[in-house]
């Protein structure tokens, strides 16, 4: 899920091209966490 008032407060700091990498990588990241789950502890 993505917070609106986190991405407007980023973009005050960042570019957008980063944020957009960000989320990116984090989704990637959660992704493959589940998929390590679901093969591990299934």
């Amino acid at each position: 899920m993505i917070d609106l008032k986190n991405f407007a407060l980023l973009l005050t700091v960042f570019r957008t091209r980063a944020i957009f990498y960000i989320f990116i990588l984090a989704a990637q990241l959660t992704f493959l966490l589940t998929l390590l789950v679901n093969l591990y502890l299934s």
